[in-house]
Formats: structure tokens, sequence, C-alpha cells
């Protein structure tokens, strides 16, 4: 599990890089409920979310899949609130939705101080409550902010989806709900 944790720094500089300039030309059509906006920007999310799960995290293509069609499937949305709090060397997650609060740390992402609102989708929110060990957040300035949440084995749990966050960042980070 440690692994699944330990972000690289510079692969994901360079992947964020990459990944800003290939979004910066999508179209907004704005008809998804996902969040995103647009069908193809969250596409476009879950491509790239596959990637890193297999390139990084080492997950087999089966089990990257398995994490990108759980999160399509994942059809009920919660509205959620988010906060990311700075504190020096380390990013401190807040997620509220249920009247369950979500916290965890992330050492290799800087989203700065940002607080708002969001769906949270999942398929049981009892099982992501009680299940949560860690999670992976995604985001790109010009499109989206994704936060994966995974149990022990990466089997994903839920998801927080928002658009246009102000940074650029990818971690993975451990927390739990309570």
């Amino acid at each position: 599990m440690k692994e699944f944790i330990n972000v690289n720094t510079e692969y994901f500089r360079g992947y964020m890089a990459g990944y800003t300039a290939a979004t910066a030309n999508l179209e907004d059509d704005s008809k998804s409920g996902d969040g995103f906006g647009s069908d193809s920007v969250f596409e476009k999310v879950l491509e790239e979310l596959a990637g890193i799960l297999r390139d990084k995290y080492n997950l087999s293509f089966c089990k990257a899949a398995s994490v990108i069609n759980d999160i399509k499937a994942a059809k009920k949305g919660y509205s959620a609130s988010y906060d990311f709090q700075y504190l020096t060397f380390y990013e401190h997650c807040i997620v509220e939705c249920n009247g369950k609060q979500f916290t965890g740390d992330c050492s290799e992402v800087s989203l700065g101080g940002i607080t708002g609102a969001a769906t949270l989708y999942t398929n049981d929110f009892n099982k992501l409550c009680s299940d949560t060990s860690s999670f992976l957040i995604v985001s790109n300035p010009s499109s989206y902010l994704e936060i994966c949440f995974f149990d022990n084995d990466v089997n994903y749990l839920g998801d927080l989806r928002y658009g246009l966050p102000r940074t650029a960042g990818v971690s993975g980070c451990s927390g739990s709900w309570n």
C-alpha cells in the first residue's frame, strides 16, 4: 500500500504539463451532469487516471480498467463540500457529506487553501465511509478536480468531482471517514 501513496513529483509535473496542454483546447459543452461540465473532459480525465493507475501505481490493465468502470458506474451523487488547507509541507483535506467527515493528508500536492461545493459519487456510501484508507487527487486548473477514494486493496469506493480548481497537481494520500 505504501507504493500507492508515494508519488514521484517530477513524473507528475511532466504529466500535468502534458495534460494541461492536451485539455486546453477541449470544448466545454456544459451538457454533462458529472461535475466537469463536458463529457469529453470527463472521458479525458478517466483516460488519464487509468494511465496514472497503471504507470505510476503499477496496477494491472484489468485492475485500472475496473477502477475506471466503477467510476463510470457510480451514478448516485451526494452534495458535498471540501476544504484543502495548506500546512507548510503538506495539504490537509476535509470532505463533508451526508453528516460524515473525511480527513486526510497529502505530502506531494499543493492546491493551496481552497474550499468549495462538489458532488460525491458512490454506489455504497456506507462502504465508502467504513473502508476508505487512501485517496488520489488529480487536478488541472483549466478543467477539473477529481478525488478518488480507495480501500486497502485499491478498490474504488467513490469520487468527488468539481470543475475548475485553481491549481494543477496529482498526489496519492491517506485518510479516513468518521
